[in-house]
């Protein structure tokens, strides 16, 4: 009867409570966790240097232009602003026009398209800025995600290695696919670039995960 009393008396609380409330409830971490989590991604991000100062691959999977500086004083000169570019791109003639031309333009969009050449370009005027609020945004990012698979790890993974691993597995491959695999399908990213990414960010979790893990 005490129990059914308690019960009844939860729910009732629940009802009350902001969803929003509940939900930071669940995700509440403690120190454990959190310690762990730096330790991790600490880690990835040792490896991330090795990966790109260190080894080829990363940079064996990017192209240089034949004349860098003239394709980068023609692209100046014909960038409007800031901001990613694509090409062919006629969505803004397409948006403007109306009945038989409307159509000859998505036709002339999806011919281009199929045929080749394409182009996908970011461009920033003023360059990168400093190479270390790159690399503090990327910790950030790392950090971020090693507290989501070591919450996952200690709600889900139990007590043996195996399934605990797959979890942080998990979480590092929903990234690829959610992330890099779209890139490469949409927006032309090679697929070399695509395998050296995903296998480079594969090895780093399953190092960095079963320190995570070691230390939950």
């Amino acid at each position: 009867m005490n129990e059914l009393l308690i019960a009844q008396n939860r729910i009732h609380l629940w009802k009350h409570e902001d969803v929003l409330t509940v939900i930071a409830r669940g995700f509440k971490t403690d120190s454990t966790q959190i310690i762990a989590a730096l330790v991790g991604t600490f880690v990835i991000y040792v490896l991330e240097f090795v990966w790109h100062m260190m080894l080829p691959f990363h940079v064996n999977t990017l192209k240089s232009f034949g004349e860098s500086s003239s394709v980068l004083d023609k692209i100046s000169e014909d960038a409007s602003d800031d901001g990613m570019y694509f090409a062919p791109n006629f969505h803004h003639q397409i948006k403007a026009a109306e009945g038989d031309e409307k159509k000859e333009l998505m036709l002339k969009q999806q011919e281009s398209m199929s045929n080749g050449p394409v182009v996908f370009l970011s461009y920033k005027s003023t360059g990168t800025g400093g190479f270390g609020t790159s690399l503090g945004i990327q910790f950030i990012c790392d950090f971020i995600t090693m507290i989501i698979a070591a919450y996952l790890v200690t709600q889900l993974g139990g007590d043996e290695f195996g399934s605990q691993i797959t979890i942080v597995m998990l979480v590092a491959l929903s990234g690829i696919v959610t992330n890099m695999v779209p890139l490469w399908n949409r927006f032309v990213f090679s697929s070399a670039y695509l395998k050296v990414h995903a296998i480079s960010v594969l090895i780093n979790w399953a190092i960095a995960g079963t320190v995570l893990i070691k230390m939950l």
